[in-house]
């Protein structure tokens, strides 16, 4: 499940609460999966997934009244008749070494420039925001993740694309390309302080370290 991050944090006061719930489904199952999201122990929506890219995905918008404060509990279950199986979530982690990025589940990749992108940040009180877009040009294919690091591990990895932008994709040719982030004010740090707040794309077996735009609140290294 994509973006688990932020329901470990909600915040009701932020303008955006995260109750559009995402992910990818692995191993063996149907084309058209019918799936339930429970939060906080009850069914709060059910969908059914699909393919996108030559992966199977699913989406599905909760309720926010079943989300409280802080953490919250949400879980993915396969249903099949009337039968649910819980899918166990493989979120994975990063850390920036050696000019790469060294995954939890043992795999790494390699920082390059395969990848362009920007990405602009603003930082309130109340929380921060990430936006900006990030594509493989040459390939014509948008990056598939965006991957935020605090002093160089993992905080929060979301899908890209989640927004529309029609200026890369007539400059470019390559369309889903675009994401912003609502981050909760516990999951960074306040602007200018001495943490370094690194934002990366991944598509593939490559990395590639964003541009960050004029007034980006953080250091980068």
């Amino acid at each position: 499940m994509s973006g688990r991050e932020l329901l470990a944090a909600v915040d009701p006061s932020l303008d955006l609460v995260p109750t559009y719930v995402t992910g990818t489904l692995s191993g063996a199952h149907p084309a058209q999966q019918d799936l339930a999201i429970a939060a906080n122990g009850t069914i709060a929506a059910v969908t059914r997934s699909y393919t996108d890219s030559g992966q199977t995905k699913f989406g599905a918008m909760i309720p926010e009244k079943s989300l409280h404060a802080g953490a919250n509990e949400v879980s993915v279950y396969a249903v099949n008749g009337s039968a649910l199986t819980e899918l166990r979530g493989s979120d994975v982690t990063y850390a920036l070494q050696n000019g790469a990025l060294e995954a939890s589940n043992g795999t790494s990749i390699r920082v390059g420039r395969a990848i362009a992108g920007e990405v602009r940040g603003t930082r309130a009180s109340s929380g921060s925001t990430l936006g900006g877009w990030a594509a493989n040009v040459k390939a014509r294919k948008p990056a598939r993740s965006i991957v935020v690091l605090v002093d160089g591990k993992s905080v929060f990895v979301g899908d890209n694309g989640n927004i529309t932008r029609n200026d890369i994709r007539n400059r470019y040719g390559v369309a889903n390309t675009g994401f912003i982030f609502r981050l909760p004010g516990s999951l960074l740090p306040g602007a200018g302080a001495a943490d370094d707040v690194r934002v990366f794309a991944v598509a593939g077996n490559a990395a590639s370290e964003l541009k960050y735009l004029r007034g980006y609140p953080w250091k980068t290294g």
